[in-house]
């Protein structure tokens, strides 16, 4: 990909955050304000299992934010009557759809840093490692579940697209949780928090984030093909 397509996918994609600047803002306000009410409830001295477990369930959050995000955004666009606009400015379809995906993607990545700023936060309060592998396992899965909304987006209507991109995440979590291995072994970790070393981690978000290539390039694809009625 030469550096004037990368230039026009950071141009529409930054056009796009710039309209959705104030849900941005609360996404990533969200864990700090969860985690605020956990050391609140606990007059400041919360237990490792109740960290632990608000930890694991913004983790969670972010992931079924980022599948939401990613499934409605062409939805958005062509209701808006934008879709035609960009694409009318001598922008590739392809180029679009990954502005799409990286609009929403930056949010959650963003909303990843801010739970580990939390995670390090409490790690240093009570003393324990910094989850470090779990930073790496959600920015994985997050961008499979990214191209999986764009690919659903592309092939279906957007509450379809919706459902089948939390259908997707639902059953990756199961099936990892019951010892399935490779892209979905990844997500049952993240689900359950499994001892798993940080090599396992790392090999399963490698096969995770080609997994995730090959859906996006899918959906490339078929937005390529796709009669969008411009004119």
């Amino acid at each position: 990909m030469s550096t004037v397509h990368i230039q026009r996918i950071l141009l529409v994609a930054g056009m796009l955050l710039r309209q959705s600047r104030i849900l941005l803002l609360l996404l990533l306000v969200w864990p700090l304000a969860l985690c605020a009410i956990l050391l609140a409830a606990d007059h400041g001295k919360p237990s490792s299992e109740d960290v632990s477990a608000i930890l694991q369930q913004e983790l969670f959050y972010g992931l079924a934010l980022i599948g939401l995000g990613a499934s409605v955004a062409l939805g958005t666009e062509q209701r808006a009557h934008r879709t035609q606009q960009v694409l009318s400015r001598a922008v590739g379809r392809a180029e679009y759809l990954l502005a799409l995906g990286l609009s929403a993607y930056l949010p959650f990545a963003g909303y990843v840093a801010v739970w580990a700023l939390s995670a390090a936060s409490f790690a240093v309060l009570l003393k324990t490692p910094m989850p470090l592998s779990a930073i790496v396992a959600e920015l994985a899965a997050g961008l499979l579940l990214c191209a999986s909304g764009l690919f659903f987006s592309v092939v279906f209507a957007q509450l379809i697209a919706t459902a089948c991109t939390g259908a997707v995440l639902a059953l990756l979590i199961l099936a990892g949780t019951h010892g399935i291995g490779g892209p979905a072994g990844l997500f049952g970790w993240l689900a359950d928090q499994q001892t798993g070393s940080p090599l396992a981690v790392a090999l399963q978000s490698a096969e995770v984030l080609v997994l995730a290539a090959g859906v996006c390039a899918a959906a490339c694809t078929v937005f390529a093909r796709k009669d969008l009625q411009l004119h």
